[in-house]
């Protein structure tokens, strides 16, 4: 700087400063009183800091006085109710309010004080730097109206987040605010105060390449009919410019040295400014609007958190009649963008509309998705006329309604179900309503309707292409049917899926009476019981419609491409198939049951007719249902595990020497919630689209292996993992099938002949001699360093099995066990060579679960 410049720059900071001086404000007043003492002690030497630092006050000063009647306000939680842990005097941040009023820390609520952030070389604990401020210790809980994820769970009767603790702290100082201005009785300009609460907001983290929470804060935004300085705003926001006050007192008071005084004054001004800042006046008033709601131009190319208007509080003593989407242009999820039509805009928030939240869940753009595209909403409202002087629309008007919508219906634009929320999602309320009144057009289209139902019904050569999949539990309550109908919803466009429920064992079950079109069912509760031979053939055929008896033909599924099934089965879709073809009605004629010496029908064991009965029903069985979805609770209960399944072969590709279902590390996921009625819609979505993207993955991958390995079953491919399902099915040598009761040493006797065997890769012979073993801890009764063949004829214990989510189950000889194996060694290893697994204790054999085995594996 020339030695000109320095000297007119002193001359205008001296000015400026003995102007400060004299002002009523404590914060200027101690603040000069450093001024004038740092200027005293100019020298060369620190001349260009002592300048530097009294500019950056003056800047200060005439930011505290600028005026507007708009302001943008942001307050922090963390950073109001706790203050800096810093005890020692001689840290230039130190100030004694930090000590006076420090307490304990208050709840961590978004998980704020458990960020690792740096500190003094290592990584620590955002909280660890903080203390409490005791005269927030009342209010110190961010709000009861959110939960730890940041989510309204507390509304008031309006539909808006319960303002109590810090969030209504604020919306206290708020209403004192408005209470105020309003006293005046001869403003000019409304009166406009909205709040609301981001506790949803996500920054990068770039050292673990994450998302991480971030602070939560209150955004506020201020339309008023007076002119305010920032330092007024700001005091009637809540900030504490005494405790500035008390640190720069302290500051003239204790500290003498020069550099000392520059440093504090500069770290306390700096943060001075920073909280300035949250203090700003909007240069677009009504972006600022939009940004509450995150739903501004730059807050979605940022992809910022979206926020519900009903989050919003809104102030409009003037203007009774408005609303905060009314005066900020936005609607719920919806950004009101350039080109879309303002009037489908206001269609889209009638009372109808609103209540079924269609904007939200049915319309979007081309690329969304969505059931509706707004040009689609558009094209079909300029068809809606009236003549001059009638509330109605003209007959010519309604018939061009008609033809459109049923030019979509025929492109397949939209379904049958649909056109009636067109309508809704088209049109006000009124006008719609008269649309679905008029019997000549209600008649018309479902007229279409049905000749078009008709027309597919009567087609020969129609396939629907359905898809059937179970989704299964061990235990009830865990979340199978909120799943089943967000997968349908999510696949389905957000359409609801027709619903039916199994009734009790005996009844006759007819699924599908109610149904109307709908292409997607979920068939609650359902056991192999419910259904007879042929129906469950029927409607399950992925590819023909059902032929039906005649007093259901108007409930033909014809329109489904969707069919989930839900129940509790101890050892999932194992259970369901073996029961399905035991006991059905009508499977007693197929060949396999036998009931002579029997009270209940029996599988004809070891008999090769029976068996090529049985298998070709089984096939018929496992080509309906294609895809299962087991789910189960983690073993802390705090979690859910769910797994995508499929059959493991290609049908219509050639014989199959295995029937069974395989899921592949990324079809089995892990979700840190459980499915039950504290869990969010939206929560319960993202689940979904979750379990949507493994079951992609999974048809994919399974798709790619048939290609790259023609020939072979998917459990005989890398990547896939089989289920082990035991359908009673053995193969002989000559790869004929016999059925089997078991598939357990239990039942084999001490005197039987055995004859039958299983594919080598099954048996236990090779799968215990391929099993690599992997210890939490030393046992005495597992000897993971040979071979487990050798292992368990020595009689320790051998791992076969998982149980549940982190269960090992193992298999033992019993002393008599090891006696047969000495006394009968042939017969030992033929029982080895036609058993795959053990199911139960025996004579032989006990079964248990060994908690310091960590893990096996076959090689």
């Amino acid at each position: 700087m020339s030695e000109k410049k320095t000297k007119d720059s002193l001359h205008y900071i001296k000015s400026k400063i003995q102007n400060m001086s004299h002002s009523t404000k404590p914060l200027h007043r101690v603040i000069t009183s450093l001024a004038k003492k740092l200027l005293k002690r100019l020298d060369d030497e620190n001349q260009d800091k002592i300048l530097e630092v009294l500019d950056k006050y003056l800047k200060i000063a005439k930011l505290l006085s600028q005026l507007s009647r708009k302001w943008a306000v942001t307050i922090h939680w963390a950073f109001t109710v706790c203050n800096p842990k810093i005890n020692d005097e001689s840290n230039p941040g130190y100030s004694p309010v930090y000590i006076e009023h420090q307490c304990q820390l208050p709840p961590d609520c978004f998980g704020e004080m458990s960020v690792l952030e740096n500190g003094q070389g290592k990584l620590v604990h955002h909280g660890d730097k903080l203390v409490g401020d005791d005269r927030f210790t009342n209010v110190a809980n961010f709000g009861t109206a959110f939960n730890s994820k940041g989510e309204v769970i507390k509304t008031d009767p309006q539909g808006h987040p319960v303002p109590d603790g810090f969030f209504g702290w604020v919306v206290n100082k708020i209403d004192n605010l408005i209470e105020r201005v309003i006293q005046n009785l001869k403003r000019d300009r409304p009166t406009e105060a909205f709040a609301i609460a981001h506790t949803r907001d996500y920054d990068n983290n770039e050292r673990e390449s994450t998302p991480e929470h971030k602070e939560a804060h209150i955004h506020i935004v201020i339309d008023l009919p007076m002119m305010m300085s920032r330092y007024q705003i700001m005091k009637a926001m809540g900030f504490n410019f005494e405790d500035f006050v008390e640190t720069f007192k302290w500051i003239d008071e204790n500290i003498q040295d020069t550099n000392d005084l520059i440093n504090r004054m500069n770290t306390f001004l700096d943060s001075l400014l920073g909280s300035i800042k949250n203090f700003d006046i909007p240069e677009h008033y009504q972006a600022s609007l939009q940004y509450l709601v995150h739903q501004s131009k730059k807050a979605i190319e940022d992809q910022k958190a979206a926020y519900s208007t009903s989050e919003v509080l809104s102030w409009l003593p003037d203007e009774p009649g408005q609303t905060y989407e009314s005066i900020a242009g936005v609607n719920d999820n919806q950004l009101v963008a350039e080109g879309i039509h303002a009037e489908i805009i206001r269609v889209l928030q009638s009372p109808f509309n609103r209540s079924h939240h269609t904007m939200e869940k049915y319309v979007g753009d081309a690329k969304s998705n969505k059931l509706f595209t707004f040009e689609m909403l558009e094209q079909l409202h300029k068809l809606g006329t009236k003549k001059v002087g009638n509330c109605n629309f003209s007959k010519k008007s309604v018939n061009n309604i008609f033809n459109q919508i049923m030019a979509w219906l025929r492109e397949r634009k939209i379904e049958f179900t649909d056109w009636k929320l067109l309508l809704h999602a088209s049109f006000e309320d009124a006008d719609a309503d008269y649309l679905l009144g008029n019997i000549n057009l209600m008649k018309r289209v479902n007229a279409v309707i049905e000749s078009e139902k008709q027309a597919i019904i009567d087609d020969p050569s129609f396939k629907r292409n359905m898809l059937t999949v179970a989704v299964l539990a061990q235990t009830g309550g865990i979340g199978k049917t909120r799943l089943a109908n967000a997968l349908l919803m999510s696949l389905n466009k957000g359409r609801k899926p027709f619903q039916v429920v199994a009734k009790s064992d005996g009844i006759t079950f007819d699924p599908f009476q109610g149904y109307d079109s709908e292409n997607s069912v979920v068939m609650d509760e359902i056991s192999p019981a419910s259904f007879t031979w042929e129906s469950f053939k029927d409607s399950l055929d992925p590819y023909k419609l059902p032929q039906v008896g005649s007093r259901y033909h108007n409930a033909i599924p014809w329109n489904v491409r969707y069919m989930f099934m839900t129940n509790v089965f101890a050892h999932g879709i194992t259970d369901f198939v073996n029961d399905l073809l035991h006991y059905a009605k009508g499977v007693s004629k197929l060949g396999y049951l036998d009931k002579k010496d029997y009270q209940d029908w029996k599988l004809i064991l070891n008999d090769v007719n029976a068996g090529k009965s049985y298998v070709a029903q089984l096939s018929q069985v496992l080509r309906r249902i294609p895809v299962v979805i087991n789910i189960a609770t983690t073993p802390n209960k705090r979690g859910t595990v769910i797994t995508v399944s499929r059959i493991n072969y290609q049908p219509g590709s050639g014989p199959v020497s295995h029937y069974d279902y395989v899921h592949t590390q990324q079809s089995q996921h892990t979700f840190r919630t459980v499915i039950n009625e504290n869990l969010t819609d939206d929560d319960m979505t993202k689940i979904a689209k979750k379990v949507i993207s493994m079951m992609d993955e999974l048809e994919t991958k399974a798709k790619k292996a048939f290609q790259d390995h023609p020939g072979k079953l998917l459990d005989e491919v890398d990547g896939f993992v089989g289920e082990k399902c035991d359908f009673h099915v053995r193969y002989k040598q000559n790869g004929d099938p016999y059925l089997v009761g078991s598939d357990s040493l239990e039942e084999v006797g001490y005197g039987e002949s055995v004859e039958k065997t299983i594919e080598p890769r099954y048996n236990l012979i090779t799968r215990l001699s391929n099993t690599e073993v992997i210890m939490w801890n030393e046992d005495k009764n597992v000897k993971s360093q040979i071979n487990q063949l050798d292992a368990f004829l020595q009689g320790f214990e051998v791992p076969v099995e998982r149980d549940g989510f982190d269960k090992i189950k193992t298999i033992k000889l019993t002393r008599e066990g090891l006696n047969y194996y000495h006394r009968n060694e042939t017969k030992f290893w033929q029982m080895l060579n036609s058993t795959s697994q053990i199911g139960k204790n025996s004579k032989l054999v006990t079964v248990q679960i060994n908690e310091n085995i960590a893990n096996f594996k076959l090689k």
